[in-house]
């Protein structure tokens, strides 16, 4: 499934919530949003894949639906993103260490 919000915020978390909750789809979120506590807590609530909308080109989305849909997490190479050298671990922490599992 995938999600587009501007930014990460508490109804897009509540969204993200209701959708672990109740299917079994693994999700990529869109976002032009880049705030590290709020994507955090996307990928506790399950997010598999994040794409930011500045790069959401048909091509970008079906690379990362595809790697998702493989069972992979994708996070984009950006430099706002990764200025944190810690930033992607933290972001998949939850997911590598619960596999399976969706703490919202």
């Amino acid at each position: 499934m995938v999600i587009v919000v501007d930014t990460v915020d508490e109804e897009a978390l509540r969204t993200l919530r209701r959708i672990q909750r109740t299917t079994s789809c693994r999700t990529v979120l869109v976002t032009t949003g880049n705030d590290e506590p709020q994507l955090v807590s996307a990928a506790e609530c399950g997010v598999a894949g994040l794409v930011r909308g500045s790069e959401a080109t048909p091509e970008r989305l079906v690379h990362v639906i595809g790697t998702v849909a493989r069972g992979d997490g994708y996070v984009p190479a950006d430099p706002l993103l990764s200025a944190d050298p810690e930033f992607h671990e933290r972001l998949w922490r939850f997911r590598t260490n619960h596999p399976g599992e969706h703490q919202c």
